[in-house]
Parts: C-alpha cells; structure tokens; sequence
C-alpha cells in the first residue's frame, strides 16, 4: 500500500538521517494541519510558527521556525551535528559544503540569508518549502516566497 510519504525521497537521498527525516515529515504534517500555527507577534497560545525565532518559550506557549520546531518534535540534538554548525560560521564560505547540506541549510535559514521578511513567512509556505525538500531535495524559497515578502 503506498503512502504519502513513497513520493518523498530517502533519508540517504536527502543526506539526512532517519532521525530528522521523521522530525521534517513531522514538522510537514503538523504545518499542513494546523496544529501548528502562524504567529507573527509570538505570543499565541496555541503552538506558534514564526521564521523570525528558532524556538521562543514564553508564558502562553512555543513558536518556533521549522529547525525551531524538527528539533522540539524530534529531540534537541536533532540536526546538531550538520545544519546549526555550519549555517552562519565562517569556514562555510571556506570549505565546501555538499550539495545536500546546501539544500538543509536553504531549507532551515534560506529566507535568513536572502535578508527577506522573516515574520511574514506563514506555515502554508514553510509546509510547501518542507514538501518541496522531501520531493525534489531543494526547498525552492524562491518560487514560494512572493515578491512582496522579499523587500528586506
């Protein structure tokens, strides 16, 4: 019987492993159902996503961007190793980084870099980027993300 998730490519195809690949299809599943929700002032009561935070804990909740949140649901070492010691250090722009880590990295911080207006990125977006990784192993920001959004 085949399920949603045979369309998406394999944990060693994303360079990835099982671990966070089941945290990202986590993540997907509960932008795309609303169970986690868009929060652009971080403070609803309700699991919040805002891609101007990686995880904010506050009196009334969490809101978090998609790291943020592949590291709640699938634990906090989740991703330690590859994305969050690369994504902003200097060696980075050094050393060469594979082809599949470029992608994660695009994935986690790529409306960071590209200096776009974070808060307006909504779960829906963040859901179709995720989608877009699992599918095709690139995230595609730049057909997501309207013109709009990008004003820095």
């Amino acid at each position: 019987m085949a399920t949603r998730t045979d369309k998406f490519l394999s944990p060693d195809q994303l360079g990835v492993a099982p671990k966070e690949y089941d945290a990202l299809v986590e993540v997907l599943d509960q932008l795309e159902s609303g169970e986690i929700v868009y929060d652009p002032t971080m403070d609803t009561e309700k699991r919040g996503f805002n891609f101007a935070t990686v995880a904010l804990h506050h009196k009334r909740g969490v809101c978090a961007c998609i790291v943020g949140w592949a590291k709640l649901l699938g634990g906090n070492s989740t991703f330690e190793s590859t994305v969050e010691k690369l994504a902003f250090d200097p060696v980075r722009k050094i050393l060469p980084v594979s082809s599949k880590l470029e992608a994660l990295i695009d994935l986690f911080f790529g409306p960071v870099a590209r200096k776009w207006k974070l808060e307006s990125i909504t779960p829906q977006q963040a859901a179709e980027a995720i989608r877009n990784f699992l599918t095709v192993g690139a995230p595609k920001w730049d057909e997501i993300v309207p013109d709009w959004q990008k004003e820095p």
